[in-house]
This record gives C-alpha cells, sequence and structure tokens, in this order.
C-alpha cells in the first residue's frame, strides 16, 4: 500500500509539471524518496531517479515505519540475486538476504546463504532403505574387501531404472558401482535375481560389492550411497546429492577371510 502511495504522489507530481531533467534525458520527479541499501542504511534521495540499483523504497526512514519485521516480502526478483537454482530458497526483499522461503526465516534472517550458485540441490528422499549386512570380509591373499548386501525399499515410489549404488571409501580414494536395471516393487530385494554362494557364509541373493587393490586390512569408514542418474558419477554422488543406505567402519564390520566374528 506504501508503494502504491508513493506511485500516485509522483503521478500527481509529474501531472504538475515538477520534473527536471537528467543526463541521460530521462524525466524525473522532484519529490523526496526513502529508500534502504542492501546493507539496511536508509537514505532520502531527491528523486525516484537518484535511487541506486539494488535500494528498496519504503515510505519513510523513521524507524518505526518502515515496518520491515512486520511483513517480510519473499520471493520478489529472487532471479536477480542469485537464488535461483537453489530449491527452497528465494530472495527476502526486506532483509535484502537470499533466505529459506519460509517467512519465519526472513523475519529472524537465519538460513542466510552467501553463494547459492555453489549448492547442489539435493536428491528428493522419495525412497526409504533398508539394509541388510549380511557379512563383509577382508581377504589378504586377493587384496580385497567384499560386502554383500540385501537392500529393499519400502515405499512404493520404484527405484529409478538407470540408478547407481556406490559403495564408497573416501579416505583410500576407493569406490566401485552397481546400477539398477530392473523394476523392485516396494518390499522386494534389489538385485533379488542374483545369487551368490560363500563357503563360510552361506547363499544369497542381492548384490556384492568388492574394493580391489587393498594391500593391508585398514581402519576406514565405507558409504553405501543410492544416487539418481543425474549424480551418478563417483564425484557427483554423495551423501549430499544421494540416499545413504548404509555406512560403517571396515574395523568393525570386516571379517578378515578364514575369520568369523
Amino acid at each position: 500500500m506504501n508503494k502504491i502511495i508513493l506511485i500516485l504522489i509522483v503521478l500527481l507530481m509529474t501531472l504538475a509539471g515538477c520534473t527536471q531533467q537528467t543526463p541521460e534525458g530521462q524525466t524525473c520527479v522532484q519529490v523526496i524518496t526513502p529508500a534502504i541499501s542492501p546493507e539496511g542504511n536508509c537514505t532520502e534521495f531527491p528523486t525516484p531517479c537518484d535511487v541506486p540499483k539494488g535500494f528498496t523504497l519504503v515510505e519513510s526512514c523513521d524507524a518505526d515505519e518502515q515496518g520491515t519485521s512486520e511483513e517480510p516480502i519473499i520471493g520478489g526478483d529472487a532471479d536477480e540475486h542469485g537464488c535461483i537454482g537453489s530449491a527452497g530458497y528465494s530472495w527476502c526483499e526486506i532483509k535484502d538476504k537470499c533466505l529459506r522461503i519460509w517467512e519465519e526465516a526472513c523475519e529472524k534472517e537465519t538460513e542466510i546463504i552467501p553463494n547459492l550458485d555453489d549448492i547442489i540441490p539435493q536428491t528428493p528422499s522419495k525412497f526409504n532403505f533398508e539394509s541388510d549386512l549380511k557379512y563383509c570380509e577382508y581377504d589378504g591373499l586377493f587384496e580385497k574387501y567384499t560386502w554383500f548386501y540385501q537392500i529393499k525399499n519400502t515405499t512404493d515410489n520404484l527405484p529409478t531404472y538407470g540408478a547407481k549404488v556406490w559403495m564408497k571409501l573416501d579416505e583410500i580414494d576407493k569406490a566401485q558401482v552397481k546400477t539398477i536395471q530392473g523394476n523392485y516393487k516396494k518390499d522386494r530385494i534389489l538385485w533379488e535375481e542374483l545369487q551368490y554362494s560363500h563357503i563360510t557364509y552361506g547363499t544369497f541373493r542381492g548384490q556384492v560389492w568388492d574394493i580391489r587393490n587393498v594391500d593391508t586390512n585398514l581402519t576406514v569408514d565405507y558409504q553405501l550411497i543410492y544416487c539418481e542418474p543425474e549424480f551418478d558419477t563417483k564425484e557427483s554422488c554423495t551423501a549430499s546429492t544421494g540416499i545413504v543406505i548404509a555406512e560403517g567402519n571396515t574395523s568393525e564390520d570386516c571379517n578378515i577371510a578364514g575369520e568369523v566374528n
């Protein structure tokens, strides 16, 4: 409403002929125009044309009349302020920040992100994976770790055909990937058509991951991560862009070949 009143004043003064010419030939109404800078400072300008880009027009520079904490405006000019491309964020016009789109965040100036272009949107949590580690083993003869998992998705959403599941040991820069190439309905084991037999642990249906060329049994963290096709490379599939199905530490979860805990 305040902006509408200001516009009406400008129009009335234009009709009254109270204007001046800028060096570029633009006609400006000579009316005191208060505006707030991106840093939050309020300044009164002699005409609307003198208000720098990025300033927000207000009714008055009197703090009691600005009302910035009562009615935060969100969503305005987001594309001009680097907020586009990051789901859940928008431009907060009054606070002059890129904030979470919730109004209370705009009011409290919380969740401020300095550069939203660096943020990769997270994969929506439309799946809930349950995992059962049948065994993990380190084999010194073949210099490898082996995990056998049975994984189920407990939602009605089908895991995406062509999505990847990565076993990653980031501390030693090792990883192996498996591709989902079937339509596994709710509570069905992923890769249930595959059967593996182990002389010690028995026979299972599911999937096995091998991390090779590890010449000694290590104490290292690992993660099993599901990623949609757009994040399916070793570098792009992370805990932030995918869904962590399982995680643990080799010293706690993995036997040495020939020994059973």
